[in-house]
């Protein structure tokens, strides 16, 4: 069998293609060398690795295939009409970044056919007897925006792992819109990156949350392992997701750009989801800044860290958490998926606290109460702590209980 990475540009699929996409990415789980699917590798292409396969008769898609073991794993990278998908095959790179080890796919630029040079000839060149106006006049040229930041080259190319020529556009941008402009086509952890630079954080800080250490090869490790190492980067799983089983793969197929948000984290959300923690904490945030979807992953990290607990998770209304009761399977990424989700309830706040509250014997209520909480320390003695003082805020709370 095969695996599939799905990228996140793949993921944006044409609503009349989606059906097909999916019965052509199921049957390549299934069998890669059936003969209906058409694998097969573009001569003259600049990635060994590309390879197309035949969506229906006008449209192909392009994967990466990389060996692994005594399987192989392919790499989405999307569907286009036939000659389109062949000129971005030819085009598309799967490579490593040698500072960062991050897998990225990046698009190489066409090659032109050098034009002969212009015979040369002797022009007189005439002064004009005034100037419109003097040097003192001239309007100061504006300080691209990063260079005033302090920021150069190396700070980008050699501690970070940005592209040459992502990073000498970026240098010369002279303010945000210029700067987010060059971002549209950039690896998306580079261009994430160059906007925290652009918002003050410092190279330090950016390394720290991308996970940007410099990394050396693995003695004796392939390049095809490396690739798959890189694609596990925390910074790579902005554009990169698993795909482990056909139903999660029919949710990013069809969910596309409104399910891809619950799938690809940021590494910053990410770390908030895989860290351990020894009792409550709170995560705040502005609107849209991604709290929803960390407190749904966080619940399906500690259903899937724990097999006999079951998770509660509150908001405060129950509009809401109908919302994310049915955003919930679209984060589930395990292979039977319901085994761990059915462990998972959410609530509004105050039809929770309704629901739970005890009513029979007085030890029980002592036992919940909010004032044999405070007296005691231990996590196994469940009180009332009061709900988030504002919407901005999630109290994620993380027992060994569940």
């Amino acid at each position: 069998m095969a695996s599939i990475i799905m990228s996140k540009p793949a993921s944006k699929l044409d609503p009349a293609i989606k059906k097909k996409a999916y019965a052509f990415l199921e049957k390549l789980t299934e069998d890669d060398t059936a003969p209906g699917l058409h694998i097969e590798p573009i001569h003259h292409s600049a990635d060994a690795r590309v390879r197309t396969g035949r969506v229906d008769q006008g449209y192909r898609a392009v994967l990466f295939k990389v060996p692994q073991g005594q399987s192989v794993v392919y790499v989405f990278h999307g569907i286009w009409p036939h000659d389109e998908a062949i000129d971005v095959a030819k085009r598309t790179v799967l490579k490593l970044n040698p500072v960062n080890g991050i897998s990225e796919i990046i698009t190489v630029p066409p090659t032109e056919p050098t034009p002969e040079p212009a015979p040369f000839e002797l022009q007189e060149i005439h002064e004009p007897e005034s100037l419109p106006f003097t040097q003192a006049e001239r309007a100061p040229a504006a300080s691209p925006l990063l260079v005033g930041l302090g920021l150069t080259r190396a700070d980008l190319v050699s501690e970070l792992g940005i592209g040459e020529a992502l990073a000498d556009a970026a240098l010369a941008a002279v303010d945000e819109d210029a700067l987010l402009a060059l971002l549209t086509e950039a690896v998306e952890w580079q261009g994430l990156a160059l906007l925290e630079l652009a918002s003050g954080h410092s190279v330090a800080e950016v390394k720290e949350t991308f996970s940007l250490a410099a990394t050396e090869a693995e003695p004796g490790a392939s390049e095809e392992e490396r690739l798959i190492k890189g694609l596990q980067h925390p910074a790579a799983q902005i554009s990169f997701a698993w795909i482990e089983n056909n139903e999660e793969l029919r949710r990013v197929v069809e969910g596309g750009d409104f399910g891809a948000w619950r799938v690809f984290l940021h590494p910053e959300q990410r770390k908030y989801v895989d860290r351990s923690y020894n009792g409550p904490f709170r995560l705040s945030g502005g609107a849209g800044t991604g709290k929803t979807v960390v407190l749904l992953h966080r619940a399906r990290q500690l259903a899937k860290a724990n097999p006999h607990a079951r998770v509660l998770v509150t908001t405060f209304t129950v509009n809401l958490a109908d919302q994310m009761r049915t955003g919930l399977p679209k984060v589930w990424l395990t292979p039977r998926p319901h085994d761990s989700l059915e462990r998972v309830v959410l609530k509004g706040w105050h039809p929770c606290r309704r629901s739970l509250t005890p009513t029979s014997s007085s030890a029980t209520r002592s036992r919940l109460s909010p004032q044999a909480s405070r007296r005691s320390r231990s996590p196994r003695t469940w009180g009332w702590p009061k709900p988030p003082s504002k919407p901005g805020s999630a109290t994620l709370a993380s027992s060994p209980t569940g």
